[in-house]
């Protein structure tokens, strides 16, 4: 299992140390743009990690429900991101508290989500 913890916090360091890149890039692409940006970098760390979490408490997930969650918690991370470069406030105490609350968040959701509901999709259920 990928440690997604790494990974945003070294794209998160690299946005803190290259402002003047990642602004550039923003003017040019837009939000929308950077954030298809950071998708393509954690959607497969998500999906690993959602695989990882399933593997670890033995429950079959139906695989759309696994796509959806990577989708939806990697747009949630590339949206945090973003907010946390556009704040101003990317320093090494913001940046910490942030990633906490999207680890904190991850653990705890993802892991819940999958034990409680691993079949959970809309077919299922009518």
């Amino acid at each position: 299992m990928l440690d997604y913890r790494e990974v945003i916090q070294f794209v998160m360091d690299y946005v803190a140390e290259n402002k003047h890149i990642v602004n550039g890039a923003y003017d040019a692409m837009g939000r929308e743009g950077l954030k298809r940006f950071f998708y393509a970098d954690f959607i497969d760390i998500m999906r690993s990690y959602i695989d990882g979490v399933a593997a670890k408490y033995d429950v079959d997930v139906d695989g759309d429900y696994k796509n959806f969650l990577a989708e939806f918690f990697t747009e949630a991370i590339s949206g945090t991101i973003l907010s946390w470069c556009a704040s101003g406030d990317s320093g090494l105490q913001n940046r910490e508290r942030t990633l906490l609350y999207l680890e904190n968040i991850m653990h705890s959701i993802v892991s819940q989500t999958l034990v409680l509901h691993p079949q959970t999709s809309a077919l299922e259920r009518d």
